[in-house]
């Protein structure tokens, strides 16, 4: 996965991130850590992810190279491209 940003005032940056370092992290009690440094009120929303799902949605996805996740374009000229 690549995550490419092009911020408004010409900045480039691009950020490759390896399937297999997303697939691990899904599988560690990231919640638990994560927990401790959220507030209480955002804590809910973590709640309701599926970890096991979010997994399997991982590896359908290293299926599909080249796919784009988001592809934004701002009017300040900002764009956030995450492709797999």
């Amino acid at each position: 996965m690549k995550i490419y940003i092009k911020t408004g005032e010409g900045r480039k940056l691009r950020i490759p991130v390896p399937m297999w370092a997303i697939r691990l992290v899904t599988r560690l009690p990231i919640e638990r850590i994560v927990m401790k440094h959220i507030k209480e009120k955002d804590a809910k929303y973590l709640e309701l992810i599926d970890w096991k799902e979010m997994r399997n949605l991982i590896i359908s996805l290293s299926e599909y190279k080249g796919l784009n996740l988001v592809d934004i374009r701002a009017n300040d000229g900002t764009e956030v491209l995450i492709r797999i």
